[in-house]
């Protein structure tokens, strides 16, 4: 793991640096470590205003979202070169175009920065709490989190579309095609379908309890039941679940690299790996916190924030790594048994085995047995 002085909490690569959002939950200060996730040395250490909560990266430019304001560094020198004032507690950083669009949580509204001039050119009035953003096309999805609706800005007229209602404290959603599918973080246990055409509601899909994060791989949809320790899988072609995965406990961000899926848990302690093309859990790491929380995901490098530290993994080694054996019981007795009778033995090991695997046994009669 790398250890850090501060609490991590938003990461972000880019180019041959990744650039971690840390704090300290002492003096509340913040600061922003820069890394080489080739051999994951520091480059350098920014110094915050305030705490930070998300960044992005444009015309070579760091833009770090703070209390009310967005603080601008030089991507290669680190060094300040302006401070923007926003809304209040602003959640997210959307990149389109040369604007990013920031969701003011604390003032229910959109400011746009142009990163060429870096100056708000417009402030846009949405639902109360709006927490992410999804674009489809030119079109961006706001997901208010309070007042249950979705507000869709027109990224070239820069102006409030749309409103759509009957999503219920939606946070986080994913395209997939004309479709977007939004997370229900309430008790109603569902993941609503919107035809971004139309703009209207087309259904929703039951899911595991609390649904949080959704992501989409391929043509599926993956929603994280945070009190039902499950994953959803949909088909988006027939809006429907295909597989319920049981996760090692409370889902919540989950991120991709390659065929795998990295999902986090904040109680569980450990972080499960799934492989997409089986929907099945084929590794369990062990990281000893209940703190673990975001996963950026860099080449073959997935790291994952875990209380002050970063656990680094190795996406080529992990999932195909052979699994340990812990022990075989049978409910069988002990004896002679004669060409065709059938021994049932169960093999434990030390985490899920994807289904279809084999294994071969020595026994001590001189001959092996496959499994």
């Amino acid at each position: 793991p790398m250890a850090f002085g501060f609490l991590p909490s938003f990461s972000r690569s880019y180019g041959n640096k990744m650039f971690v959002v840390t704090v300290d939950g002492i003096s509340a200060n913040g600061k922003i470590t820069v890394f080489n996730p080739q051999d994951d040395t520091v480059l350098a250490t920014i110094s915050l205003t305030e705490p930070g909560t998300n960044i992005a990266i444009a015309e070579n430019k760091l833009y770090v979202a703070e209390n009310a304001t967005i603080e601008v560094f030089d991507i290669s020198t680190y060094a300040q070169i302006t401070t923007i004032a926003v809304g209040q507690s602003p959640a997210q950083l959307h990149i389109s175009g040369q604007n990013i669009f920031v969701a003011n949580y604390g003032e229910d509204t959109v400011s746009i920065i142009d990163t060429v001039s870096d100056t708000v050119t417009g402030t846009l009035t949405v639902g109360s709490n709006p927490a992410t953003f999804t674009q489809v096309g030119s079109n961006l999805y706001v997901n208010n989190f309070t007042t249950d609706t979705i507000s869709v800005i027109d990224t070239v007229s820069e102006t409030v579309v749309d409103t759509i209602s009957s999503v219920d404290s939606p946070y986080y959603s994913v395209a997939v095609g004309s479709k977007l599918y939004v997370a229900n973080n309430s008790n109603l246990n569902q993941v609503t379908v919107i035809d971004t055409v139309t703009n209207t509601v087309t259904g929703t899909i039951a899911v595991g309890a609390i649904p949080y994060f959704i992501l989409a791989v391929g043509t599926k949809v993956y929603s994280t039941g945070v009190d039902a320790n499950t994953i959803s899988v949909i088909d988006s072609s027939s809006d429907t679940v295909i597989e319920t995965i049981q996760t090692s406990g409370d889902p919540n961000y989950m991120a991709v690299a390659g065929n795998y899926l990295y999902v986090t848990g904040t109680g569980a302690g450990a972080l499960d790996v799934v492989d997409t093309t089986t929907d099945t859990i084929v590794s369990t790491v062990q990281t000893d916190s209940l703190g673990t929380g975001y996963t950026t995901v860099v080449g073959d490098k997935v790291y994952i924030s875990i209380d002050n530290r970063i656990l680094v993994l190795d996406n080529k080694i992990l999932p195909n790594t052979i699994p340990a054996l812990l022990s075989f019981t049978s409910s069988a007795v002990s004896g002679t048994y004669r060409f065709g009778q059938t021994i049932n033995v169960t093999a434990t090991f030390d985490r899920n085995i994807k289904a279809g695997s084999t294994m071969t046994v020595a026994l001590n009669s001189g001959g092996s047995a496959t499994l």
